[in-house]
């Protein structure tokens, strides 16, 4: 999406919270983070749930740095890991946004490349209830020492091997054209039969068509 409605949504929702927050996101940076937090009433108690997998924090997109600040401020909020994490939920109290979002810039619109993503308002459900549930109830709860650990590990790994940008060109596919006019004279020089009856020029012509071609 383009512009930063999800973000602003986002913002909103944290904002008008009463009593609690949780954040579920696999994928989450410091900069929306930060700003969703800022934005959290001091009072109202704040769960961030992201995957942390070393790999990821390696990649760059699960921030320890971000798990860090939370812890920073204060003793209602608390950060939980789910390496198997997938879904997306923002609830404040009883309000939710269920979606497609990461707690990214580029998920919340608030990137110039953002992504194209959904995050539908709701109510609270019964549904949406089982699902927090799993996803804490399965989680591990981050300290300073797991996110020590995590950080270890992920510095560990070895370099990542970027994709390919699809700017890049194509490598250079050799074109090929025959340079023998008549193909069955290719199976005569091939062969070696009545291979002297063959002008020069064309048996010249069929052995270069050959040595492209490189037949068994």
């Amino acid at each position: 999406m383009a512009s930063d409605t999800y973000g602003r949504q986002l913002i909103q929702l944290v904002a008008n919270a009463e009593h609690e927050v949780i954040v579920i996101a696999p994928f989450l940076t410091l900069p929306p983070v930060k700003r969703v937090l800022d934005a959290c009433p001091p009072d109202v108690r704040f769960t961030l749930v992201g995957r942390f997998r070393p790999e990821d924090v390696r990649a760059g997109v699960c921030s320890l740095e971000a798990a860090e600040l939370v812890l920073e401020r204060g003793h209602m909020l608390e950060v939980r890991a789910n390496p198997l994490l997938h879904g997306k939920l923002y609830r404040a109290d009883d309000e939710c946004l269920v979606g497609s979002a990461n707690l990214t810039l580029k998920g919340l619109g608030w990137a110039q490349a953002s992504n194209v993503e959904l995050l539908l308002p709701m109510k609270l459900t019964p549904t949406i209830e089982r699902f927090e549930e799993i996803v804490l109830s399965r989680s591990e709860l981050l300290t300073q020492a797991a996110i020590r650990d995590i950080r270890a590990r992920a510095r560990d790994l070895p370099d990542l091997v970027a994709a390919p940008s699809e700017e890049e060109p194509l490598p250079e596919v050799q074109s090929w054209l025959p340079a023998c006019y008549t193909p069955e004279k290719l199976y005569d020089v091939y062969s070696g039969e009545n291979e002297k009856r063959i002008l020069e020029s064309a048996a010249a012509a069929a052995r270069a068509d050959l040595d492209y071609l490189r037949p068994v």
